[in-house]
């Protein structure tokens, strides 16, 4: 049998033969060389852009500080990799820093968010002080929304330590309140609380309204999901009080969602739509996709409901496009278990299958233990349903599990009687119990 011989493209061979030339190329220049020519790359690429890009406000700045792109953004990567590489000299450092932090802030808005976390930290390590906590908080940011919060946890604590020692409070409460955001997805309820009325006080200590706002909001979602209903609506009220007052249109949509999906499981329907209504007008579409989806997905379930699946799943399905967009794999997760229950209730279980195992896979790897919980459910469910006892009985206990460590005893009987009810119609053995051995 003759020899196989593998076909190359000849484009690619001659790409992969260039790198090959071009890094040996660059080897073989001196160490001097090599740096006058970083600098002359930087100057060119510098140049054929505009020039200079200006200073973005300081990290450590006024909180509400924009920044604003400029046309040299889209290789302001590539400037500070050149630039470090430069001959040292009073003004590389500063540079560097520059474009580092015009490269981050330009991923994170494109949605890029693993490049931006890793933007941050490189920025972080050439900085000092509450300047280097922020660009650590923001690096934790990214690490969230990449579904990375046991990596993010660290992250925090050092920018934490900078604005303590920097003696930066109104830093220190947002990253404390980071902090405290952490610990709730991952369904720690206890150190969640303490770091946000931390946050809280340190923000009320040197009257920074808007974070006390926002901070208020973040309790307020912690007592619903420890379902401290009337304690989570008059936070909310709060907060919607003060972003009325310093007119932050942005936290004041997202507090006005976070009430109507308060006054969906009280049972204010009319209260509710009119909210969220309300909450995608103040969230156009042009002014925050990420909270938008969130909306969108919220929304959904308000819409399924009141019996309208059809809206419900063009929602849910518009969500998760916007989800997918912003890198936001926390919430894609959870919109997913969402439609996926909507195609089983709707007789599709080929296509609730698919989307249960996605989600689960998802929020585990995100770290959303209480979303994952309430999906697994569903799913032991629809594995019943679809004449698979033992799976279904496997995965209800995983589900009970995590309910235990997260919930209450009311979503725990809650959770039972539907099963049971499935058992029943079934005719199998409920799945927390031992299934009876046959006789041999």
């Amino acid at each position: 049998m003759g020899r196989r011989i593998l076909a190359v493209n000849a484009e690619y061979a001659y790409l992969f033969r260039h790198a090959l030339l071009r890094d040996a190329a660059y080897q073989l220049q001196l160490p001097s060389d090599r740096a006058k020519l970083h600098a002359l790359a930087f100057k060119t690429i510098e140049a054929h852009h505009g020039g200079r890009a200006p200073d973005p406000p300081p990290l450590d700045g006024a909180i509400d500080a924009p920044f604003k792109p400029h046309p040299i953004d889209e290789c302001a990567e590539e400037l500070a990799d050149h630039i470090q590489l430069a001959p040292r000299n009073a003004r590389q450092a500063a540079l560097c820093r520059l474009y580092l932090r015009r490269a981050a802030e330009t991923a994170e808005r494109n949605y890029r968010n693993h490049a931006a976390r890793r933007l941050f930290e490189v920025l972080a390590e050439r900085l000092e002080g509450a300047a280097r906590g922020e660009a650590l908080r923001r690096a934790a940011d990214m690490a969230l929304f990449c579904g990375n919060p046991k990596e993010a946890i660290p992250l925090l604590e050092q920018a934490i330590h900078c604005q303590r020692v920097a003696g930066r409070r109104e830093l220190e409460a947002r990253a404390v309140g980071c902090l405290a955001g952490l610990y709730k997805d991952m369904g720690s309820v206890a150190p969640a609380e303490s770091n946000y009325r931390t946050a809280l006080a340190l923000a009320r200590a040197v009257g920074d309204r808007k974070t006390e706002g926002v901070t208020l909001a973040n309790l307020a979602n912690l007592c619903w999901e420890d379902a401290r209903l009337e304690e989570a609506e008059n936070f909310h009220k709060a907060a919607e009080a003060i972003h009325r007052e310093v007119r932050n249109v942005q936290s004041l949509g997202i507090v006005k969602a976070n009430l109507a999906g308060i006054y969906h499981v009280t049972g204010r329907l009319e209260l509710a739509v009119a909210a969220y209504q309300e909450a995608l007008a103040l969230l156009d579409r042009n002014t925050d996709r990420l909270q938008r989806g969130v909306i969108l997905q919220n929304y959904a379930l308000l819409q399924k409901s009141m019996g309208h699946m059809s809206h419900a799943e063009r929602d849910l399905k518009a969500a998760i496009v916007i989800h997918r967009e912003c890198g936001n794999l926390r919430s894609e997760g959870n919109s997913l278990g969402n439609l996926a229950a909507i195609y089983r209730e709707t007789a599709r279980p080929a296509a609730a299958e698919a989307a249960y195992v996605r989600a689960l896979e998802i929020l585990r790897d995100c770290g959303r233990p209480r979303f994952e919980s309430n999906h697994l459910c569903d799913y032991a469910l629809l594995l019943l349903e679809t004449d698979r006892p033992q799976a279904a009985r496997s995965a209800w206990q995983r589900a009970q599990t995590l309910l235990r460590s997260l919930a209450g005893e009311a979503e725990l009987v809650s959770r039972r009687a539907q099963m049971l009810a499935a058992c029943e119609k079934a005719g199998v053995t409920p799945l927390d119990e031992a299934v009876p051995t046959q006789p041999s």
